[in-house]
């Protein structure tokens, strides 16, 4: 049976930072383009669309889960919004979410993530939202049977690998094994780093259940992931582990 290797989505920090900096700003001006006058000065102090964009963002990287080795967004948003805010938004929303929702699908590939349907933005008026503030419900809807089936049938198939792509170790990979890993200088963790400024029992991964999670040991130079330190993160297919002056792309590996 043929073995796919290294199957991986790439994504960097510094990147995908700026590329999200580049759609926000090309939705901006769709957003100026559909909506005349939304930047000028009547409408500055009020909740703009472009900031539920970038809360939907958020919701996105928030709410975003790993099925054997497929990652997938939240395709369908409710904003909830101040009875004030939904007036003035409401009067406006077939301009401006239609292009909310074409940035959904935009983002979900920059963020290597797929949909399961297309992208839904709905305006919910809750009177318990302070004016100016929204709140954003997520969900990942109508996720095909067939395909969920054959997702639990590739499970029992996949696996994990760390490709080393800075460091003294460039270019070893190490399996990702089911349970606890210790990454560290130490010989023996389950994956030895030559990296000095690394730790001796640096970080640990836990895979379970087709998800990979890592967590900071108490190290002296911290854990990074996509080069934000972290404590305890849930890692995705081309994360990018920052320990010292190495860096490790997580890919899935699985059998078709």
């Amino acid at each position: 049976m043929p073995v796919q290797t290294g199957v991986s989505w790439s994504c960097t920090s510094a990147t995908s930072t700026a590329k999200a900096m580049s759609l926000l700003s090309k939705l901006e001006t769709k957003l100026e383009g559909a909506v005349e006058g939304l930047f000028t000065r009547a409408f500055r102090d009020r909740l703009q669309p472009l900031e539920i964009a970038k809360k939907i963002q958020k919701a996105m990287h928030e709410s975003k889960i790993l099925t054997v080795g497929t990652a997938y967004a939240p395709n369908r948003f409710k904003v909830r919004l101040n009875p004030l805010d939904y007036d003035y938004l409401s009067g406006i929303s077939a301009a401006f979410v239609p292009e909310l929702e074409g940035y959904i699908s935009e983002y979900a590939g920059q963020i290597n993530c797929r949909l399961a349907d297309s992208p839904s933005v709905i305006l919910v008026e809750d009177a318990s939202v302070k004016v100016s503030a929204t709140q954003i419900e997520s969900e990942i809807t109508n996720t095909p049977r067939e395909l969920s089936r054959k997702m639990r049938n590739r499970a029992q198939r996949s696996s994990y690998l760390l490709h080393v792509t800075e460091g003294p170790d460039s270019g070893r990979q190490f399996d990702v094994a089911d349970g606890e890993t210790i990454l560290g200088r130490d010989g023996e963790c389950g994956i030895p780093l030559s990296d000095p400024s690394s730790s001796r029992n640096h970080a640990r991964l836990l895979c379970a259940n087709g998800e990979v999670t890592i967590e900071d040991l108490g190290s002296t130079n911290g854990t990074y992931v996509n080069s934000e330190q972290i404590d305890r993160y849930s890692l995705l297919p081309g994360d990018v582990i920052g320990i010292g002056t190495t860096s490790m792309e997580l890919k899935v590996v699985h059998t078709v």
